[in-house]
C-alpha cells in the first residue's frame, strides 16, 4: 500500500509538472480589421487546422522562423468596396494575434504570434505599400533585452502590450507595460514608444498611465 501511494504521488507530480509547461490556446480563426476611416479592411487567414483546442509547449528562443512552404497565414488588404490592394503570406508562422490598419491604407501592423504571445522575431511587423515588409521586431528590439526578462508572463505568453494605435499617418505608437508596472492592477502604467512607419525606426519613449 505504501509503495502504491508513493508511486501515485510520483506520477501526479510528473503529470502536474507537464501541465504547467504550457498554456492552452484555441486555434486561430479568420479575422478582419478595419481602418478608423472605414475605407480599408485587412483580413488574416491562418493556417487551416483542427477546430479542437490544443496545448503548445513553451517557446524559449527569440526566433520565429517559417518552417513550411505553406501560403498561410495570409493577409489581404481591400478597400471598403472590395478592391484588392495587396495579398501576401505573412511572416508569422501560425497567425498574428491582432492587427491595425492606417487611416489611409498605406500601412498594416500586426502584433504577437498565436500560441506564443510576446515571443519571436515578429512580435510587431510593419507592412507598407503593396504589402512590402518594412520591419519586424522582437520585444528585445523594442524595449531592450533587460526589460524583456523583467516582463510578467504566463506559461507561454509575455504580458507586455496595451492598446497600440497610429499617432498620425507617419508614426505608430506602441503601448508597452512600463518598467516595474503591475500588469494585473486596475490601472497598469504603460509606456508609449513611437515608431516611424516608413522605415521602422524607434524614435522615443514616453510613460503614461
Amino acid at each position: 500500500m505504501y509503495f502504491s501511494r508513493c508511486l501515485l504521488a510520483s506520477v501526479l507530480l510528473v503529470f502536474s509538472s507537464c501541465i504547467v509547461m504550457a498554456d492552452s490556446w484555441v486555434p486561430p480563426t479568420i479575422k478582419s480589421y478595419t481602418s478608423i476611416t472605414g475605407e480599408y479592411v485587412f483580413t488574416v487567414t491562418p493556417e487551416p487546422q483542427s477546430n479542437q483546442p490544443f496545448i503548445v509547449p513553451k517557446l524559449s528562443q527569440e526566433t520565429s522562423e517559417i518552417q513550411t512552404e505553406s501560403e498561410y497565414p495570409k493577409g489581404r488588404l481591400v478597400t471598403a468596396s472590395g478592391d484588392v490592394l495587396w495579398e501576401r503570406r505573412l511572416v508569422n508562422e501560425v497567425s498574428p494575434v491582432s492587427a491595425i490598419v492606417s487611416a489611409d491604407g498605406q500601412y498594416v501592423v500586426t502584433f504577437d504570434n498565436w500560441y506564443v504571445g510576446g515571443y519571436g522575431s515578429d512580435v510587431v511587423v510593419i507592412y507598407g505599400k503593396s504589402g512590402g515588409l518594412i520591419r519586424d521586431f522582437s520585444l528585445g528590439d523594442i524595449v531592450g533585452l533587460r526589460r524583456v526578462s523583467d516582463l510578467p508572463r504566463s506559461i507561454d505568453t509575455r504580458l507586455w502590450a496595451g492598446e497600440h494605435r497610429f499617432e498620425s499617418k507617419d508614426f505608430l505608437l506602441l503601448s508597452v507595460l512600463a518598467d516595474g508596472a503591475d500588469f494585473y492592477s486596475n490601472e497598469p502604467t504603460f509606456e508609449s514608444i513611437r515608431v516611424r512607419l516608413e522605415d521602422g525606426v524607434v524614435i522615443d519613449h514616453q510613460t503614461s498611465p
